[in-house]
């Protein structure tokens, strides 16, 4: 009775190992795959380059921004030289141009061919309308479009907006005509205007 009691108690403990040992590599193979989803690495977002625009490229985006009014639609810019001011009510040197432009406007708004579109990066929607309709005459060749204070939007990024005030013209093909183009602070910003629309 001893002798078996003892080959039977040997037997349960080999079991019992070999158990052991197949539960153990079982579970270090499983290791690796069972890390919490939440530890992880996290995959980077908009890790792209950013396409920036330069002199001749088309330009883009401006279906993204909302318009003052809901009738605008991009295609009203086809076929015309289109002035772009960047800016915002908070901007010194933005308020100071918007200033200098409508001061000039009677002359400019008989030019052919010339939109000018204002586009907002105000951070309240609210403000920005207040200010247009209390400054700025009516007019159709005046477009009056809001970004948000978005500096990483698709329209920000691909005219590579770094700061205020920012001005480029669109020509008559859709595609940028020049960046960084003189405000209408400058004494010959009438004349500017004039030479873009004589070509």
């Amino acid at each position: 009775m001893t002798v078996k009691i003892k080959q039977t108690q040997s037997r349960f403990f080999l079991i019992l190992l070999l158990v052991l040992s197949i539960s153990c590599r079982h579970k270090n193979q499983d290791t690796p795959n069972s890390e919490p989803q939440n530890n992880r690495p996290i995959k980077a977002v908009n890790t792209e380059p950013k396409t920036i625009a330069s002199v001749g490229d088309q330009g883009k985006f401006i279906e993204t921004l909302t318009p003052q009014f809901p009738t605008f639609q991009v295609e009203d810019l086809s076929h015309k030289v289109v002035y772009i001011a960047n800016w915002a009510t908070w901007c010194a040197p933005c308020l100071k141009s918007n200033q200098k432009f409508i001061e000039k406007f009677d002359t400019l708004k008989d030019l052919k061919n010339l939109v000018f579109v204002f586009v907002s990066f105000d951070t309240n929607e609210y403000k920005w309308n207040e200010y247009i309709n209390k400054h700025f005459p009516e007019s159709s060749n005046i477009i009056h479009l809001y970004n948000g204070f978005e500096l990483d939007s698709k329209y920000s990024n691909y005219y590579n907006i770094l700061d205020l005030p920012n001005y480029f013209v669109l020509g008559m093909d859709g595609k940028i005509k020049a960046q960084s183009v003189i405000s209408a602070s400058d004494e010959n910003f009438i004349q500017y205007l004039k030479s873009l629309v004589k070509h």
